[in-house]
Parts: structure tokens; C-alpha cells; sequence
């Protein structure tokens, strides 16, 4: 796998987030659910969108994984339900773009970790994607582009 790696640093944006725990094979279709409600919430409150949604991998060692799933947004946001302000994560990253289908986000998260071990970065707690593709605009799986970052210390 060829793999463009950037390492930068990227700010931290405002968003509308939700906060929960699933399991990997619930992940797909919870993400898409949390989503919809998020996407649903800015535009009943008048929101605008500031980027593409995005998820964070806060804990991952378990049976059940805790992830924030997030739009950023201009201007501020009022919790309702289990929508509360929130950010897509900043600072410095390596990052790489994905390009196919989610179910092979692994090989490339895998990929990039083994050229951080290559490169003798040292990881910070924090992983996201942010999917620049929507995939109800292009139904091609294999076009859909996310792109993955990974928090240096």
C-alpha cells in the first residue's frame, strides 16, 4: 500500500458531538445514526455546517468503544438530548488519506501505524477520521476518500 503521510499541525475546530459507547461491529451503522441526528440538529437550529463530520477513537481497548461522533460548525451549540458542544481535535498529526470503502479503514490504520514506528514517532492518545466523501453524493465505495489522523506527542 502506497501511503502519503503528512505530518502537520491542524487546529481544533468548534462542533456538535455526540459521546458514546458501541461495539466494532455495531460501528457502522451507530456512526450513521449519530450522524443523521447531529446533521438533523444543526439545520432544525439553524446551524451551518463548518466541514465534514468527523469521528473520534477516545477508547478503543475494549469490548465497547468510546467515540465522539461530530459535525463542526460555525457558531455556538446548545446541548439537547445527547447532542452537546464539543471539537474536532487540533494539534500536531501525521495524516493520510483513505481511499475505498470503510470496512478497510483498518489496513490503512495499520499501514500508518507502521510508518509512524518507522519514522520513531511517538503517538498521542487521540485518533480521528473525517469523511470527506458523502457517500449518498457518490454511491462508488471505492471513490469514497476519509481522511485519518493520528495525534503526535
Amino acid at each position: 500500500m502506497a501511503l502519503g503521510v503528512e505530518v502537520r499541525v491542524t487546529e481544533a475546530r468548534p462542533a456538535a458531538v455526540i459521546n458514546y459507547k458501541t461495539t466494532q461491529e455495531e460501528l457502522g451503522q451507530s456512526i450513521g445514526a449519530k450522524m443523521g441526528a447531529i446533521a438533523g440538529y444543526i439545520q432544525q437550529h439553524g446551524g451551518r455546517f463548518a466541514g465534514p463530520p468527523f469521528v473520534v477513537y477516545n477508547d478503543v481497548s475494549g469490548a465497547e468503544w468510546a467515540i465522539t461522533v461530530g459535525f463542526p460548525v460555525f457558531g455556538p451549540v446548545v446541548a439537547e438530548g445527547e447532542i452537546v458542544p464539543g471539537e474536532q481535535p487540533g494539534g500536531r498529526v501525521a495524516t493520510t488519506m483513505h481511499v475505498g470503502p470503510y470496512e478497510r479503514l483498518g489496513e490503512t490504520w495499520t499501514a500508518l501505524e507502521g510508518w509512524l514506528r518507522a519514522q520513531a514517532l511517538h503517538t498521542g492518545a487521540t485518533c480521528w477520521e473525517v469523511y470527506e466523501t458523502d457517500p449518498d453524493a457518490e454511491p462508488d465505495p471505492s471513490k469514497w476518500k476519509t481522511q485519518l489522523f493520528w495525534s503526535l506527542e
